[in-house]
């Protein structure tokens, strides 16, 4: 058989398997990738067999070359890149290219230029990315929907470098482009980038405002969970809505298992371990990455084992197990030895982190510096389109030259490499060596004035390296460095009303002055920091801020302020179910209160041990025991006599209506019953009934009432009492305090204890749960499915239409809420039904739903 019948034998085989996997690639996009087993058994295999003899000829034979175009764009590289490794990507795309260049088929290199910058950017090879970018917008031409493409990858890679000022146009500019052409897959890549940019420079906000838009966008759950996993959490949990990230969590771990594969499986363990990490529940984490190492090494799968052992070495040096973090995080550099300059960059400097907190000075020195000469290396020379990236035709637009060459670093790891050794160099020497400061402050400043190479000004970084300066400078005592970095650092932040940020700072230079011993100037900023908390909806750090305000004030001798301030902070806790802050706060309004007011103190510190003992914080137990046995109460006589008579009179006035009155006796009563420790009973009863007659007139007395009526039972094992308890607070919580995320918190402990099966209060809870999830809109759509089907399965068992009606309108507004109109109009229809057989009433309600629907659908 002659050459050249075997060569073509081969060439009519490639071109056979390339046009199948391109046909297939096709539907697979088309469809959603229902023929996933097809390609997997039978396509793929195929293609495999022939990939390398094209790679190999593509140089060379013309149809070789066109068939690596063929696998190089459009659908056939977006199935291909998930189902092989960032290298073959590579080798692909850059073989199609050259490919392109030799048959003079321009109207492909656009296209690939673009695609080269998405791997380098899966590769974090950024500087790479951003000069392909670049080229392919350099290059294009009426294509809006590449355009935006290129301009989302372009701003992203930019921004991951630290040219802030580069990036935000681009991605602006990426967003608008995506929703003139109604391209909502556009829409998605630019949200998350935007999410992870805004993460990157410190907002916070923005980041989850980008990933909600996200989840709106996107009905199907699972496309959904990948857009939040990869960027959203974290800005969740930073934003503290770490619940809300722990449900979406739930949604994606159930995928996975439903999916059934070791590595998808793998990955979803690392998503719930990194939230929990944040989340401060290191144990949980570990014990989430070490199935998930054991998962990943049996399939072989190095990426996701190298996320796995990224974070694991983060976990086990948090524990401090540094011995065994740096360990794990230098298996894990070894495996990042494959991947982009940035990757590797990263694995360096975890490396010397952990190293630092194990106290090995000299380590952490070695792999900064090798981290440093790795950023210096990543210098390339870029061809730069400027501001005529924005018009059409920028190769022709405009008289004059529109290219630029610039030397590109990436400036973000330069600037957090210099500022880490500058930082070790400051620790070293204890504080004290101006030479180490000065060197420290021109790290800090390189982000305004450009950097070293002439980069692009960061404010966000600024901001960033002004705070760890500030950080360095009060670990090591130098408390009027603090000041002045976090001042410098405030002033760039309240410039452009970053309240989230200028809290932080401000807190920092609170921090400083009260360890130099000036209380007053301590107070005045920590209740400055408390209004701009209350401001941004940041309660948990409004706690913190206004206890350290009573703090104050107490040092000063202003008794009246500090017991005002020290109520404000507890009261606030309880309202926003910050148990562990809440109880902190009734330690220490417990001891403020005395001598001026005993009886108050008294019941703060009895309320305090409870929580105490529920929350098993064996040292609070401990403190508060020692404190109350040292009180000793007035023997009043008859204390029970006393303790419900004012309960029985506060009923009384209540039910005239004087609610005033009512709640000052109910309070009294309440406070007594603090001094009746063997009658445990009557103390949940005097605060029930204080928690329902404040809902009419205080909902936060309301809130504070049932919140320690509720662990006064849990501790007490009254069940019927904490059953009551728990019901009321979450629909204060909900209703009257309107924090929807603390009622879902309160109402979910209520349904751990007591399932809809056990009782009617129990069911009637876990409804009240669903609505608040639904209203939120911030769980994740199992995780509400679920209850739902629960809660319709207890009403139907104990057949009470009028709780199946509500649960049934509730799915209805799900589905319409995801767009599946008709099954939203069955169970609208189906709730009609029950309110007019059953003669439930709001049946005009009723009727407008199943219209809205149905008008709906007509529409569509």
């Amino acid at each position: 058989m002659s050459f050249d019948h075997v060569y073509n034998s081969r060439i009519t085989q490639a071109e056979v398997r390339v046009e199948e996997f391109v046909e297939l690639s096709h539907s697979l996009v088309a469809d959603g990738g229902q023929d996933t087993a097809r390609l997997d058994e039978l396509v793929l295999p195929r293609l495999l067999q022939a990939y390398p003899w094209l790679i190999e000829h593509a140089a060379s034979d013309d149809r070789a070359a066109r068939l690596c175009i063929l696998l190089a764009v459009g659908p056939p590289l977006v199935v291909w890149t998930v189902r092989q490794s960032p290298e073959h990507r590579l080798e692909l795309l850059d073989t199609a290219l050259q490919a392109a260049n030799r048959l003079g088929a321009g109207s492909f290199v656009p296209v690939l230029e673009g695609s080269l910058g998405d791997a380098y950017c899966d590769r974090e090879d950024y500087v790479r990315a951003v000069a392909h970018f670049e080229f392919s917008l350099a290059l294009s031409e009426d294509d809006t929907t590449a355009r935006a493409q290129n301009f989302a990858g372009l701003g992203f890679a930019y921004a991951m470098i630290g040219h802030e000022s580069d990036a935000r146009p681009l991605l602006a500019r990426a967003l608008e482009l995506c929703v003139e052409t109604a391209d909502k897959p556009g829409q998605l890549t630019t949200l998350l980038y935007s999410c992870r940019a805004h993460l990157l420079w410190g907002e916070v906000d923005e980041a989850v405002e980008a990933l909600e838009r996200c989840l709106r966008m996107v009905p199907v759950p699972a496309v959904r969970d990948k857009v939040a996993f990869r960027a959203g959490l974290e800005a969740l949990c930073r934003a503290g809505r770490g619940k809300d990230a722990m449900d979406v969590v739930a949604t994606r771990l159930r995928g996975a298992q439903l999916d059934g594969r070791d590595a998808e499986l793998a990955g979803a363990l690392v998503v719930r371990a990194g939230v929990r990490a944040l989340l401060d529940d290191v144990q949980a984490a570990g014990a989430d990455l070490d199935r998930a190492r054991a998962l990943a090494e049996a399939g072989g799968d190095i990426a996701v084992l190298h996320d796995v052992l990224a974070l694991l070495g983060r976990v086990r040096s948090a524990a401090d197990r540094h011995e065994e973090a740096l360990r794990i995080l230098r298996a894990r550099l070894e495996i990042a030895a494959g991947w982009g300059a940035r990757r590797r960059w990263q694995a360096l400097t975890d490396v010397a982190v952990a190293a630092t907190a194990a106290g090995g000075t000299a380590t952490a020195l070695e792999y900064h510096r090798r981290a440093l000469e790795l950023a210096e290396a990543d210098k390339h020379q870029v061809t730069v389109v400027g501001e005529k990236r924005f018009e059409a035709h920028p190769m022709l637009a405009g008289a004059g030259p529109v290219l630029l060459n610039r030397p590109l670093h990436d400036d973000y790891a330069l600037r957090q490499s210099r500022a880490a050794l500058a930082e070790l160099e400051v620790r070293s020497g204890g504080g004290t060596d101006a030479q180490a400061w000065d060197r420290f402050e021109e790290v800090v400043e390189s982000c305004l004035d450009g950097g070293f190479f002439g980069g692009s000004r960061s404010p966000r970084h600024h901001e960033q390296l002004l705070d760890l300066a500030g950080t360095a400078a009060f670990d090591l005592g130098c408390f009027e460095r603090t000041r002045d970095y976090q001042g410098r650092r405030a002033q760039s932040l309240r410039g452009r009303d970053d309240r989230r940020g200028l809290a932080h700072a401000l807190g920092e230079c609170a921090d400083a002055h009260q360890r130099e011993g000036d209380d007053a100037a301590a107070g005045r900023l920590y209740e400055e920091v408390a209004a701009l908390d209350r401001a941004i909806g940041d309660h948990a750090d409004e706690v913190r801020a206004l206890g350290n305000a009573a703090y104050c004030a107490a040092e000063l001798g202003d008794g009246k302020r500090a017991l005002r301030l020290i109520r404000s902070a507890s009261d606030l806790a309880a309202c926003h179910d910050h148990r562990a802050s809440r109880l902190i706060t009734l330690v220490n309004r417990g001891t403020m209160s005395f001598p001026d007011v005993p009886k108050e103190g008294f019941d703060a510190w009895v309320s305090a041990e409870a929580l105490a003992v529920e929350l098993e914080d064996a040292d609070a137990l401990a403190l508060l025991r020692e404190r109350l046995s040292e009180v000793d109460p007035d023997p009043v006589p008859e204390v029970r006599g006393s303790c419900l008579h004012f309960n029985a009179e506060g009923c009384r006035l209540a039910d005239e209506g004087r609610l005033e009155e009512a709640l000052e006796n109910l309070t009294t009563a309440v406070h007594w019953s603090a001094f009746c420790r063997g009658d445990t009973a009557l103390r949940t009863v005097c605060l029930l009934n204080r928690g329902r007659v404040a809902r009419r007139h205080d909902p936060v007395l309301a809130a504070v009432s049932f919140a320690d009526a509720a662990t006064h039972a849990a501790v007490h094992d009254q069940s019927e009492s904490l059953v009551d308890a728990l019901r009321s607070l979450g629909t204060v919580l909900g209703h009257d305090i309107g924090d929807q995320a603390a009622a879902v918190s309160v109402l979910r402990r209520l349904h751990a204890r007591h399932t809809p099966y056990d009782s009617l209060d129990g069911l009637r809870g876990l409804i009240e749960l669903c609505g608040f999830e639904l209203d939120s809109g911030t769980v994740g759509d199992t995780v509400l499915e679920d209850h739902l089907e629960e809660a319709l399965n207890a009403a139907l068992l104990a057949r009470l239409p009028s709780e199946e009606a509500v649960v049934l309108s509730y799915r209805g507004a799900l589905h319409e809420r995801r767009g599946r109109l008709g099954e939203a109009e069955a169970h609208y229809r189906r709730v009609l039904h029950l309110r007019s057989h059953h003669g439930l009433g709001d049946l005009e309600e009723a009727h407008e739903r199943v219209d809205r629907v149905a008008r709906r659908q007509r529409a569509d």
